[in-house]
């Protein structure tokens, strides 16, 4: 069978939350953690998946891709643009993850 994959990685061109890592789930399950600079790349099997980064009590929406046998989703993590201060209690808008090849 051919592995397909979702690659997470987290730019350094936003300082916020720069010693922390993130906590990234594929179908509801911890897939592994992306900390800043850094990248992840997590084995899936073929078809859509929904994805999601986590830190404390919030995140980013649910974002769901289609990864193709033997093809490669690249997915951006970072901060949203909104304020930090806006985003406070919220469960799903501190973060942001951008499907860039799905």
């Amino acid at each position: 069978m051919t592995e397909s994959y979702v690659r997470f990685y987290r730019p350094r061109h936003r300082f916020q939350d720069r010693f922390r890592a993130y906590k990234l789930e594929i179908d509801g399950e911890v897939a592994g953690a992306v900390r800043y600079g850094a990248e992840i790349t997590v084995a899936v099997s073929p078809g859509r998946h929904t994805l999601r980064a986590l830190i404390d009590w919030t995140g980013s929406e649910p974002v769901t891709v289609q990864v193709e046998a033997g093809g490669t989703v690249t997915v951006r993590v970072e901060p949203s643009d909104g304020a930090a201060m806006a985003t406070v209690g919220t469960t799903d808008q501190y973060l942001r993850l951008t499907a860039e090849n799905a």
